[in-house]
């Protein structure tokens, strides 16, 4: 009984109808003020993409820190049990090509942070947004990356 209330009672608004919001009505803009020009939208986009791009590399470059860190800290780790005839030493430390292959993932991700870091500098952004203000065309990478959600 319950699970047919449960499931008329997840069906219910499906049945009931459904409305669409109206449509909004344009605003005007107020006299005397400039709406933004293409140019400002494009230079704002480049602004939003170099900073994401910076966060990443903050991200990626802290994981792989973190990562190599926990692999190189777990291989020292043993565990002392009480026996009857006194402490047992157990070693519980994964093998050298477990620990090498965990820190080579660690430095991998160090190496696409810092990569990143690297190429979105805040003194890059601000040559090529200089250029582009000045006319010259965004480099072909840059246009590259530039997506609708940068808009």
């Amino acid at each position: 009984m319950q699970k047919y209330l449960l499931i008329i009672l997840l069906l219910l608004p499906t049945g009931l109808g459904a409305q669409a919001q109206p449509a909004a009505a344009p605003v005007a803009a107020p006299a005397g003020s400039v709406a933004p020009s293409l140019k400002a939208d494009s230079a704002a986009a480049l602004h939003r993409l170099f900073a994401k791009r910076r966060t990443g590399g903050v991200i990626y470059t802290v994981a792989g820190t973190v990562f190599a860190i926990r692999v190189v800290a777990s291989s020292a780790s043993r565990t002392t049990v009480s026996t009857g005839g006194g402490p047992i030493t157990i070693d519980n430390s994964p093998s050298g090509g477990a620990i090498a292959t965990g820190v080579g993932i660690g430095l991998l991700l160090d190496g696409i942070g810092v990569g990143k870091l690297a190429r979105f500098t805040k003194a890059k952004e601000a040559v090529i947004v200089k250029d582009y203000d000045q006319g010259k065309p965004l480099p072909k990478a840059i246009r590259r990356r530039l997506k609708a959600k940068h808009f």
